[in-house]
């Protein structure tokens, strides 16, 4: 922007010496005008009065040159000079506020990164003194599975709490579907007692330290009460610092793509006004002596030629310091990670562990609450929708318990263009991509190498993956199954048309290098992979590669 600036002053200034030019030739033509004797003085006695014809032609083109040129200044300054001058002003004026208030934003952001990071390391510190202390002990929300539920402690805690004695098993599931107050629907097994159950509590509960023998029990309880206390207060400081620093970042990014767009549209609009200052220009040349007819048409040919959409694209791909890739700040317990008090930013291993899900409900029912809208299903992957929008929702489904209940209906009240963009968010903000950093390289060779035919690619495409961790595995799965059943419904060229629309959308979210840099920027081979993907689904896919996935996961279980 700075540049622009620069060459906006530089074009303005130019065409101001430029006008001035005119001005003083006018000038300097109206002196010599002045300040030759008329002809009727000096050619009194020219009896056949052709040499003063003559002269009183070749003064006249001095006297018409003057007027000419005048008005080729006067015409500079109203259609080119004045009009750039006050674009110029304002430019700047846009530029210098937008300069500012992003850098406001970002360095609000920076300050609270700052304060979340000291926060963190009060909270891991506190937990280690609480450690010290009170070494067995267990945080309240740590997660208790029964079955295939997950529960907190203190939610079991107050569910074991309104048992009754004497209650047989399908009172007790009664008991708990009440208390929960959810829809699902908790299988019976076996006749059970509360006595059993509450027996069953008994194993999680954390053993009493042994008393230490130097310090009196009264100060031992004293100093592990003072030490919860300074852990939980300084959880709860870094909860909020989280939720805070998250909240800033989203705005900056918001802030940040605002910026973008104005400053793109600002200079499209100053191109344009350049543009036009040119045509001003030609044109008033065009005005003059015949001789100038041919600069003109040369000037003229030059403007044509002159893009502002292509410059603008020009100016992006020139300045671009990489993709938007966004970074989540998450929090992470000290205990038991980050997978149970968020979704987005968690990796889909850590969420697979602690969820029992082998895909995030998010991707497997958003992926159905797709295919159920009635608008044609590839644009709801093309079309763009506002940040704002796509951050608000975000914000609503960034809980985890909330998403394992997740269903095609319960997403369907959402926007699907909205759902569609939220799923992409999702595996933009996954903080490793879900085909691994690892194999960035070896897949790049697979397409390097000129020696490998289609069909032993392929081959080579579906080795690789096996190798993939499974919760990546499946979740490429379910994608790729969802994009290669749009491709085959659409036929013909429109086929082509929307593999190509969708390759260059999620090329770089599903495989990326570690560090983007200008070496890796043009890489060509992700959305070549990518549409070998979807057109191949059912070889890379095939019921013999889902085995060797299996047998791969199988094989380093064993070895671990």
């Amino acid at each position: 922007m700075q540049q622009s600036i620069e060459e906006n002053w530089v074009i303005a200034n130019y065409l101001k010496q430029r006008a001035a030019v005119e001005t003083a030739y006018a000038q300097q033509l109206a002196q010599l005008e002045a300040q030759t004797p008329k002809p009727d003085v000096a050619f009194e006695r020219d009896v056949g009065a052709g040499l003063k014809k003559c002269f009183e032609v070749v003064r006249a083109e001095s006297s018409e040159c003057e007027e000419t040129h005048r008005q080729r200044g006067e015409n500079l300054l109203n259609t080119s000079i004045d009009p750039l001058q006050r674009f110029s002003s304002r430019y700047e004026r846009i530029v210098n506020l937008t300069k500012q208030r992003t850098s406001a934003a970002v360095s609000r952001f920076v300050d609270a990164a700052h304060e979340l990071q000291a926060s963190r390391q009060t909270y891991e510190a506190k937990c280690r003194a609480l450690q010290a202390i009170y070494p067995d002990y267990s945080p309240p929300d740590h997660p208790v599975w029964l079955g295939q539920w997950t529960f907190t402690q203190r939610q079991v805690s107050h569910l074991l709490d309104s048992v009754e004695d004497g209650m047989d098993g399908q009172a007790i599931l009664d008991r708990v579907q009440h208390e929960l107050g959810t829809q699902c629907t908790i299988h019976r097994s076996g006749p059970g007692r509360s006595q059993d159950l509450r027996r069953t509590r008994l194993a999680w509960i954390p053993a009493a330290p042994e008393a230490n023998h130097r310090i009196p029990p009264r100060r031992q309880q004293h100093n592990r009460e003072v030490a919860l206390r300074e852990m939980n207060h300084a959880d709860a400081v870094y909860r909020e610092c989280v939720r805070r620093v998250d909240r800033l970042r989203m705005q900056t990014e918001e802030i940040l793509f605002n910026h973008y767009e104005e400053m793109e549209s600002l200079e499209l609009e100053r191109i344009q006004t350049i543009k036009q200052a040119f045509i001003g220009m030609a044109a008033t040349l065009s005005n003059s002596i015949p001789r100038y007819a041919e600069l003109y048409d040369k000037m003229m040919l030059y403007q044509e030629t002159l893009k502002p959409d292509k410059d603008v694209e020009f100016i992006v791909e020139q300045y671009r310091t990489g993709r938007f890739c966004p970074k989540p700040f998450i929090y992470a317990n000290f205990f038991y990670g980050a997978a149970m008090d968020q979704l987005f930013g968690v990796s889909l291993e850590e969420y697979s562990r602690v969820h029992k899900v082998v895909v995030p409900p998010l991707i497997t029912q958003g992926l159905a609450a797709i295919e159920a809208g009635l608008i044609e299903r590839i644009k709801m992957w093309t079309n763009e929708v506002p940040l704002e929008q796509v951050h608000e929702a975000r914000d609503r489904l960034n809980d985890p318990t909330r998403s394992l209940v997740f269903t095609a209906e319960s997403l369907e009240r959402y926007d699907v263009q909205v759902l569609a963009s939220l799923i992409r968010l999702y595996l933009m903000e996954l903080p490793e991509c879900v085909i691994t950093f690892e194999l960035y390289d070896p897949i790049k060779q697979f397409y390097t190498n000129q020696h490998l035919d289609d069909a032993a690619r392929v081959m080579s495409i579906s080795n690789l993956l096996c190798t993939l961790p499974s919760s990546n595995f499946y979740t490429l799965k379910a994608l790729l199954d969802h994009f290669h059943r749009l491709i085959n419904e659409s036929g013909g060229t429109q086929a082509d048309e929307w593999l190509s629309s969708l390759t260059s959308l999620f090329c770089h979210i599903l495989v990326r290098p570690p560090v983007e840099s200008t070496l890796n920027s043009h890489d060509r081979h992700p959305q070549r992979l990518l549409r070998d993907l979807i057109r191949q689904y059912p070889v890379l896919f095939s019921d013999a590669a889902i085995k060797a996935h299996e047998d791969y996961c199988h094989r380093g279980a064993i070895i671990m």
